[in-house]
């Protein structure tokens, strides 16, 4: 698939990162990666897997660090355009049970 990557407008970057640092301040009895999903389908985007379909994978372990990538209009055919940016995401599992997040958008 050779179509032409884009980057996600710096406004919208912005406002990603903001709210993945608003996720970072909470801890949580799961990783929130829904949240993110969310936010990011409000402004025109998706995490997709590496043949630019949506992201279907989950996140297991005490810790890990993952990097996601991202895409925007999909054709016909499910496939995302991918866009230049991932998402770059870290969790840890605290004594409690419950996960500390650490997250950005390239």
């Amino acid at each position: 698939m050779n179509r032409k990557q884009t980057v996600i407008n710096s406004n919208n970057r912005k406002k990603i990162n903001i709210f993945l640092y608003s996720l970072s301040r909470n801890i949580y009895g799961f990783i929130p990666l829904y949240k993110i999903i969310e936010f990011l389908d409000q402004l025109g985007y998706t995490l997709i897997q590496e043949d630019n379909t949506k992201f279907q994978g989950f996140l297991c372990g005490s810790e890990g660090r993952a990097s996601i990538n991202i895409g925007r209009n999909p054709d016909e055919n499910g496939f995302y355009q991918q866009v230049n940016n991932v998402l770059m995401l870290s969790w840890y599992r605290l004594v409690s049970g419950k996960y500390e997040i650490n997250s950005y958008v390239s």
